[in-house]
């Protein structure tokens, strides 16, 4: 029997071990794809590029269609550009690849080239469609199109740092490169690409290179705020003048297609339109509330549109029209800097609330995330969220308002809005046991709703005349509730039948206090706090602190305990998620997630333990952290954008 017993045992712990996944993987990354833009030569196609993503546009004058997302790479897509006849289409990487997709085959990957030790941050296909050029560190490479095998067929030494821009002139004559060294190389095409010039005018990186269409003028654009222009001739390139419109980096210049136009845009907020015929005269300033610092612009192969892509991660569209730049349409808003996520309770829906004032609603279908809704656009930034534990309702904190939302069959409807606080709404929660909404400000108070069939009627109110409120949750049991204040402070109230009533003050942190969490057997409390550590309690010895975590090097914004309280993540500014394994009250670090570029803001577990959705100044990234017996053979290699 003891023999028997110890077999079942060992079974039972070898199936735990394989359904976990020893590293966890990213399996839906919900950041946007906009850090550039680009369209094929036929005009059938915009395309826009960024965090492990391309978007393609079907172009329908202002109203481009999104038709594809390809999720091939593993890093920031830094570089895109069709082939001449727009039958190829290639993406560079920071994850130093270059993929060739085939266009007319529904965007197949081709091939992907693997010949670089570092970065590939921009290509370009020569105008007869015979050449690929790759530019990377120190290095631009050459391949041979022709024979539609990509083979390498040359590698030029450029320069002592990044190549960050490539570009060959409209006759083919010359391939240009700008690099981080501050200088432009200018190759000979037909001479085997041989060197013909180094221009040595800029004082600070080169980002962007183009020739006018035909082929009389090049220019260059530097982060020393300036565009430099120079006479082709025959290959002279003799320097013309400099440009000092800007007052901030300048990222993009680009011709129009009929040569008419140079446009060059900045992270001064602006685009400067210049007359080429008239010595390069400004004539036009576009500045615009839609857009913020400026990545790159484009004009469509027609010249009727210019695309401008910024950093808060939007494509903007403006007619070209004799001149005359007109805002026709912006193709999407920014998903960055999310606040906060959160799963329903029984796993269908992600939930996420971000600066970009809107709420989205993301359905779980095994490894898919798809975005089925988009709560319309606020006054203010999206600072909580929070479904109810049977499901039917969606609480979100903006400004100094809580909306609710009936979830009925994935509608999210808007039933009511709580208008009780006089500042800044920062928390919202729903109690274990369905009853009540709280509700924290910035006004320093908590204000506590009747759920009651969705009356949401206000029944209390409690006040802390020194300090606003950053957090709120309840422990699994509905027993307690914690508060986060900012003067560094962690308050418990005993819920007691509704009455709040405080127990005690624990933390007297050094810094404000942004997160806290019970682990679901009710036996620990965390608090994550902006002195770059997290604290864990034992509840059942009246909240006695027994473990401080200092594994971050900046303020822990987010805890969180996974459901079936084996795991304990906690996310950082220092744009990281740390993974620990909770063992009988000790908490070892598993793992550091470090797939974020920026501040970690909020981590959040899926019901069922299968997911770890981790919210960042950059958007959202879903972690599987173990097998689901119930995913097709097809689903296991989707990702979702």
């Amino acid at each position: 029997m003891k023999k028997l017993f110890l077999i079942l045992l060992l079974f039972d712990f070898l199936l735990t071990s394989n359904a976990q996944i020893d590293t966890p993987q990213v399996v839906a990354d919900l950041r946007p794809a906009s850090q550039g833009v680009a369209f094929s030569p036929d005009n059938k196609y915009m395309l826009t590029f960024g965090w492990k993503g391309v978007k393609i546009y079907e172009v329908n004058n202002a109203n481009p269609k999104l038709l594809k997302t390809l999720s091939d790479h593993n890093d920031l897509v830094t570089s895109a550009a069709f082939s001449p006849d727009s039958k190829y289409l290639a993406t560079a990487s920071q994850d130093k690849t270059v993929k060739i997709y085939s266009v007319n085959e529904n965007f197949s990957l081709k091939k992907t080239l693997t010949d670089y030790l570092s970065w590939v941050l921009s290509v370009s296909f020569s105008p007869d469609g015979k050449f690929l050029a790759c530019g990377s560190y120190k290095t631009v490479n050459i391949y041979d199109v022709s024979s539609s095998q990509f083979s390498l067929k040359k590698t030029l030494p450029c320069c002592m740092n990044f190549v960050r821009s490539v570009s060959f002139s409209h006759d083919g004559r010359y391939l240009a490169a700008g690099s981080d060294d501050k200088t432009v190389k200018i190759f000979n095409v037909n001479d085997n690409f041989s060197t013909v010039k180094t221009l040595s005018d800029h004082s600070n990186y080169v980002y962007s290179v183009a020739f006018s269409p035909d082929s009389k003028y090049f220019a260059t654009c530097s982060w020393d705020k300036t565009v430099n222009l120079y006479n082709v001739g025959e290959s002279s390139f003799d320097f013309i003048k400099t440009l000092s419109d800007h007052s901030w980096y300048v990222r993009s210049v680009c011709f129009s297609p009929d040569g008419k136009y140079l446009a060059t845009g900045s992270w001064d907020k602006t685009i400067k339109i210049y007359d080429v015929s008239g010595d390069f005269s400004l004539i036009n300033t576009l500045s615009d509330d839609r857009f913020t610092n400026i990545f790159t612009i484009a004009f469509s192969p027609n010249g009727k549109t210019l695309a401008i892509c910024s950093n808060n991660e939007t494509v903007n569209l403006y007619s070209v029209n004799n001149g005359v730049f007109s805002f026709e349409n912006t193709l999407f808003e920014p998903k960055d800097f999310v606040r906060s996520v959160v799963f329903s309770p029984d796993g269908k829906y992600l939930a996420t609330g971000a600066w970009d004032k809107k709420g989205d609603i993301y359905k779980v279908s095994g490894r898919d995330f798809s975005a089925i809704n988009s709560i319309p656009d606020k006054s203010d930034f999206w600072r909580s969220v929070s479904f109810s534990h049977d499901g039917n309702y969606l609480a979100c904190a903006y400004s100094y308002k809580v909306e609710i939302f009936s979830i009925g069959k994935a509608n999210f409807t808007l039933i009511k809005t709580l208008s009780d606080h006089a500042s800044s709404v920062n928390t919202v929660c729903f109690s274990p046991d369905g009853q009540y909404l709280i509700s924290g400000s910035k006004d320093k108070t908590l204000k506590i709703y009747s759920v009651n069939d969705g009356n949401f009627d206000l029944i209390n109110s409690i006040t802390d005349d020194n300090s606003g409120i950053f957090t709120t949750v309840f422990s699994p049991d509905g027993q307690f509730l914690a508060v986060g204040y900012d003067d560094n402070t962690v308050n418990i109230y005993d819920v007691n039948n509704g009455n709040f009533i405080f127990k005690k003050t624990l933390c007297k942190c050094k810094t404000p206090v942004h997160s806290v969490a019970f682990s679901p057997d009710g036996k620990y409390f965390a608090i994550g706090s902006n002195d770059k550590t997290v604290r864990i309690y034992n509840i059942n010895d009246d909240f006695a602190l027994i473990k401080t975590l200092s594994d971050h090097r900046s303020y822990v914004y987010s805890v969180s305990f996974s459901p079936d309280g084996r795991y304990f993540a906690s996310g950082s500014w220092d744009k990281t998620v740390n993974l620990y394994i909770i063992n009988n009250g000790s908490f070892e670090l598993k793992k550091t997630l470090t797939d974020h570029s920026s501040y970690v803001n909020a981590v959040s577990f899926s019901p069922d333990g299968s997911f770890l959705a981790t919210g960042g100044d950059d958007g959202t990234i879903v972690y599987q952290l173990r097998e689901i017996a119930s995913i097709s053979p097809e689903a296991k290699a989707a990702k979702s954008h």
